[in-house]
């Protein structure tokens, strides 16, 4: 009797640690941290520290907080004069809304498939109204950075939607296929 006793007292003082151990979560300076408990947000901390939780019920999804870049697949798009050039892109963005982020699209992997579309989408609707002469030119970088800023607005205005903030949208290499 005495030895199955302490048994049972060995277990839940075992039970009683681990319990203690995953009652915790710490959230580093550049990363969000979502509370979810039966695939709901209960609770979001953006600020780092340590934090409690219920163990063995709540699960907690980590987003990064700082800049990411995304570079985007080169892609053909066709121009006004029914011409075709490949353009190579990147996307630097961040999870601005981490809830809204979770609830919309949930991973990464999603959120740059999601930009790669509005990217392309943008990127077509601007330059299919330009020639080929007018892509291929030393015009000065101002009228260039206009177009991307015009780019990048489009592209945030369609990634607000999922919590996400575009920071930048550049075009890294123009080529003929």
């Amino acid at each position: 009797m005495k030895k199955a006793i302490k048994i049972l007292l060995v277990i839940a003082a075992l039970l009683v640690v681990v319990a203690a151990l995953t009652c915790f979560y710490v959230v580093e300076e550049d990363e969000h941290a979502c509370v979810v408990r039966f695939s709901k947000i209960i609770d979001v901390k953006s600020e780092a520290g340590i934090y409690m939780k219920l163990p063995f019920v709540d699960e907690i999804k980590v987003y990064p907080k700082n800049a990411q870049i995304y570079d985007i697949t080169p892609a053909d798009v066709i121009l006004q004069d029914k011409k075709t050039m490949n353009i190579d892109s990147y996307v630097v963005w961040r999870i601005e809304d981490p809830l809204l982020f979770f609830q919309t699209i949930k991973t990464i992997e999603e959120a740059e498939a999601r930009l790669d579309v509005l990217t392309y989408n943008n990127t077509q609707v601007k330059l299919g109204k330009l020639n080929q002469e007018d892509m291929v030119n030393e015009d000065p970088p101002e009228e260039r950075n206009a177009m991307y800023r015009e780019i990048a607005e489009k592209v945030g205005e369609g990634a607000a939607a999922y919590g996400i903030e575009v920071i930048d949208v550049k075009i890294k290499r123009i080529d003929l296929p």
